[in-house]
Formats: C-alpha cells, sequence, structure tokens
C-alpha cells in the first residue's frame, strides 16, 4: 500500500491541530521511508512536497486551516528545522 505525503504529515497532528511534529525527525524520516526509490536530494524535496501541501500547489491536497496556521506559525521561525538540526542542511533558517 502507498501512502502519500499528505497521510505521513497528518499522522503527526495531534487532535487540536497542532502540527509542530510535522518537522520532526521522526516525521522526516517516516516520509523518506514511504517514498518509492531513493531520492537524490531528500531533505529539498521533503521541503518542496511540505510547501506545496501548505499551498495547494501542483495538485496537492491543502492541509485543513487550523493545520495551515499552526505550521505556518512554525514556518516561518528563522531557525533550521528541528529534522535537520545537526546536520549540514539549513533549511528553515530564513524562514517561509
Amino acid at each position: 500500500m502507498t501512502v502519500s505525503s499528505y497521510q505521513v504529515f497528518m499522522s503527526f497532528v495531534d487532535e487540536q491541530g497542532d502540527s509542530s511534529k510535522i518537522l520532526s525527525t521522526e516525521c522526516y524520516d517516516k516520509w523518506v521511508a514511504t517514498r518509492k526509490g531513493k531520492l537524490k536530494q531528500p531533505e529539498e524535496s521533503y521541503r518542496r512536497v511540505l510547501t506545496a501541501h501548505i499551498c495547494g500547489l501542483i495538485g496537492r491536497k491543502p492541509f485543513p486551516p487550523k493545520v495551515e496556521t499552526s505550521l505556518l506559525k512554525h514556518l516561518r521561525r528563522r531557525a533550521i528545522w528541528e529534522c535537520f538540526k545537526g546536520t549540514d542542511v539549513s533549511i528553515g533558517i530564513k524562514g517561509f
């Protein structure tokens, strides 16, 4: 069974709509594990697909408003995303 990116992301959202765990290492690792084949740039792919869901781009299902609001608060921070801390990846350092 194929698991969509949206399903992976939503599995890390709690009942109140808190989406902070979408940026966790656990979510990132689960997302990478559900992709078909080996990604050339998994970190950049994760960023692109996540932001595409926020904007509803390229046929991506947008997040529910409550989740989008929560996630945007985390993405707008000028800090490296939790899943990339301790690596040489600086995604998030400039905010969204």
